[in-house]
This record gives structure tokens, C-alpha cells and sequence, in this order.
């Protein structure tokens, strides 16, 4: 081990080790996986407990950060507008819902949580369309219970006329 260790501590000029052993770099892999688990995770009680959101937000809003980061392989203080710009591109063309929700787990990733609001303060929300809700007139309410007591009598004397 002592030897190995020695052969493999060549260091350069800036004191950065220049070769790493396949386990030394496993290891960092898995330590930069536990820590982005832990930053997932911290998140999502991020989420929940400051923000006050649902438990079905804080884990939607997770899901998305982690599906951005596995795509970008980036760490999260290394993320910059650009990165955060190109992933949304993916999902121009999806539904403006979808879009929407990318964003907001963005916005309180980065804004909130991060502290870096200036990686998402150049995005906009999509424009949604108004749906308003239609209120039936009074004669179609008056026509709804007039079909629906029919309905109850028909069944009624349907029922009579099958017993007999």
C-alpha cells in the first residue's frame, strides 16, 4: 500500500494529484452522489417546511432538480443561466403546465434555496389561457331537476312494470 500510494502521488506543479486510481475515483463519485442526495434532500425539507408546500410539491419540485442535474452533471454553485436556459429548451414544446412547474422548482431551487437568484431571474411563466367557469341560466337548472325527476319516475314505473 505504501508503495502503491507513493507511485500514485505524483503530484504537479499546482499540487493536485495528475493520476488517480480507478478507486480514488469511484469514491469522489460516490461522494459527490451523497452529497447531491443530501442537497436533494435538504431541498425537499426546504420545500416543505419553509416554503410550506405539500408533500406532492416538495417531491415534484425534487424530481425535477434532480432530472436537471443529472442531465447537466454540473455542481449546483457551477450552474449558470445558460445551463439552466438549454434544459428548459427540451420542454418548449410541451404543455405549458409542464413548463410552468420545470420553473417553479427552478425558481425555488435556485431563488430560495441556493440563494442565486440571478441563474433564474431572466425566465418568465408561460401565458396560460383564461377557461372561465360558465354558470347555468336559471331555465337550464329549471330543465336539469325536470330531467332528473322524470328520470326517478321512468325508473319508478319501469320497476312497477317489471314486477308485474
Amino acid at each position: 500500500m505504501g508503495r502503491e500510494r507513493f507511485e500514485l502521488s505524483t503530484f504537479c506543479v499546482s499540487g493536485i494529484p495528475r493520476i488517480l486510481t480507478e478507486k480514488d475515483n469511484l469514491r469522489i463519485e460516490l461522494c459527490q452522489i451523497r452529497e447531491f442526495n443530501q442537497t436533494v434532500n435538504a431541498f425537499k425539507d426546504f420545500c416543505r417546511i419553509d416554503m410550506h408546500r405539500s408533500d406532492r410539491t416538495a417531491e415534484n419540485n425534487s424530481y425535477w432538480i434532480r432530472r436537471f442535474f443529472n442531465s447537466v452533471k454540473k455542481n449546483p454553485r457551477d450552474i449558470s443561466d445558460r445551463d439552466v436556459r438549454e434544459y428548459l429548451m427540451r420542454y418548449r414544446s410541451s404543455p405549458a403546465n409542464t413548463y410552468a412547474n420545470i420553473l417553479k422548482a427552478f425558481k425555488t431551487f435556485f431563488r430560495d434555496f441556493m440563494r442565486m437568484p440571478w441563474v433564474v431571474e431572466s425566465f418568465r411563466f408561460p401565458n396560460r389561457p383564461f377557461h372561465p367557469k360558465t354558470v347555468p341560466s336559471k331555465e337550464q337548472i329549471t330543465a336539469f331537476y325536470h330531467a332528473l325527476n322524470y328520470s326517478r319516475y321512468y325508473d319508478w314505473h319501469l320497476e312497477e312494470v317489471m314486477r308485474k
